[in-house]
């Protein structure tokens, strides 16, 4: 992939570490995070995620910078596919973009999906196959306290709201904050213990529609759906029933998931003749483990394996760990290595055949309940 190119960068509204966060609400509304920095030097970003887990009573007169989120800056020597992690990784609406540690401007996510679109970058993947699925939603009268808990245990930025049994809208991090951030004053049915967060339904600060794209359209249609319609996340739809969400950061995933190397493969054990078994073991882990990524949707960060030799028998083990903490294990021996090797590939991939049956009988529940 090229560089990151300058023209996608725009101007950053930049603010001291000390400045009283009720001076920056509304930036951080319109441009998605704001630039902190202490003493002149770059400290991190405040975006609505962070301020969402903010202490009420405190958050109007707390310094902004409490809040601050450390992000990498991005600039023009960087590559591509590195930005397009740094915005995957920070799930952020806006990256700082800079030199030597002074901030130069801010490049959009929005910005980022129409520089990808042009450049072609978007692998030639149909919606369905990196969607989040099964949908997390809320129900329509459940109180914003709820909705907070429910974000932060799934790690995510929002939540389809459920309304007898179906969805009739969307509550993200920006509506909480904006909520939760007003001066007490003004919401007078908020004066009560810790301005009462247990008091707001769901569904009377969410938006009562939500933008949506067929599951079968093909991920730079999803792009341009975004980005027409000035979003960041699309719900995933399937003969007129919610079945997935669609944000920029399954789109950042998935050109991130087409360009990936193959998979590190970690062994030790091997001593004396073995050494020269540790390609094989080494290729055909890999390989399992890019087979497995490819239709459980989760990114494979690396496999380590371990060989031992008792009693002219190879007892191997291996461990595949993905992206969200999820791992998988397994334990093979045969007296033949090869036979081992294709032994222990072959349970790992048979117990992620299993976690993914799991996993779509959960969606199918999930489908039955929106339906």
């Amino acid at each position: 992939m090229q560089n990151l190119p300058r023209d996608i960068v725009e101007e950053a509204q930049i603010y001291d570490y000390e400045e009283a966060v009720s001076k920056v609400l509304s930036k951080i509304k319109e441009e998605g995070a704001v630039v902190i920095t202490r003493n002149g030097e770059y400290f991190g970003i405040v975006d609505d995620r962070a301020l969402t887990q903010a202490s009420i009573a405190k958050l109007q007169n707390t310094a902004v910078g409490k809040y601050a989120i450390r992000v990498p800056l991005l600039s023009d020597a960087i590559a591509l596919e590195e930005a397009v992690k740094i915005f995957y990784d920070s799930n952020a609406r806006a990256i700082p973009f800079g030199e030597e540690g002074k901030v130069l401007g801010k490049v959009k996510a929005s910005k980022m999906l129409s520089f990808l679109l042009d450049a072609k970058a978007f692998p030639k993947m149909k919606v369905e196959e990196v969607m989040a699925s099964p949908v997390i939603g809320i129900d329509a009268k459940a109180n914003v306290a709820e909705a907070i808990a429910t974000m932060q245990k799934n790690k995510i930025d929002r939540l389809l709201i459920i309304s007898k049994g179906k969805p009739s809208g969307i509550i993200t991090n920006t509506d909480i904050m904006f909520t939760v951030a007003k001066p007490p004053e003004r919401l007078p049915h908020m004066k009560k213990a810790a301005y009462g967060l247990e008091g707001i339904i769901v569904e009377s600060i969410g938006t009562p529609y939500f933008h949506t794209i067929d599951y079968s359209k093909s991920l730079e249609e999803a792009a341009r759906e975004m980005l027409q319609q000035g979003v960041l996340a699309l719900a995933v739809t399937k003969e007129n029933k919610v079945v997935g969400l669609l944000t920029a950061r399954e789109l950042f995933k998935a050109i991130l998931l087409s360009s990936k190397k193959e998979v590190p493969v970690y062994v030790s054990g091997l001593e004396g003749y073995a050494k020269e078994n540790e390609e094989d073991i080494k290729r055909a882990l890999a390989k399992t483990a890019e087979k497995i990524a490819k239709f459980t949707k989760l990114t494979a960060e690396g496999v380590y394996a371990n060989v031992k030799i008792t009693k002219s028998v190879y007892e191997l083990s291996a461990s595949i760990r993905f992206a969200k903490g999820k791992e998988l294990h397994a334990k093979a021996s045969d007296p033949s290595f090869d036979k081992a090797i294709k032994e222990l590939a072959d349970k790992l991939y048979e117990m992620a055949k299993k976690e993914k049956e799991l996993m779509l009988t959960k969606k199918q529940k999930v489908e039955r309940f929106y339906g």
